[in-house]
């Protein structure tokens, strides 16, 4: 900021009053734009191929199910969740043996595949042995 306060009083006392108002507005509009890509949103996908893997908000249809947003990849894995969205919002621990909502879970991707935890402990435990959980 105190740099571009010092360039601006440069162009001011140079008498060129007019650049340095277009440099400081242009300066802006590339801040806006460098903001608007960093903070893109961004999801998890919970239910489809690509399970646990972050996704562009953009690319994801969102499924509303219980005051709840769930996201699929394309239309087939839309119709399958409103036909029976029990089967894709639950997730077995593989620590625990627990059934736990994908949405509440915390996710580790290991040999390509999701899995979903209640507990990053029960995470940290499966990372530490994977082999030893995965059928």
């Amino acid at each position: 900021m105190r740099k571009r306060k010092a360039l601006t009083l440069m162009f001011v006392c140079l008498g060129l009053l007019v650049p340095a108002t277009y440099w400081v507005a242009q300066s802006a509009q590339k801040t806006k734009t460098e903001k608007a890509e960093a903070e893109e949103e961004v999801v998890i996908c919970f239910l489809c191929d690509a399970a646990g893997m972050p996704m562009y908000l953009k690319d994801t249809i969102k499924v509303t199910y219980k005051d709840r947003a769930y996201y699929v990849c394309n239309k087939r894995e839309e119709m399958q969740f409103k036909k029976n969205p029990e089967k894709w919002i639950f997730a077995i621990d593989p620590i625990s043996g627990n059934k736990i909502n994908k949405h509440d879970a915390v996710i580790y991707k290991h040999n390509e595949v999701a899995y979903f935890f209640e507990t990053a402990a029960n995470r940290d435990k499966f990372k530490a042995e994977p082999d030893k959980y995965v059928e």
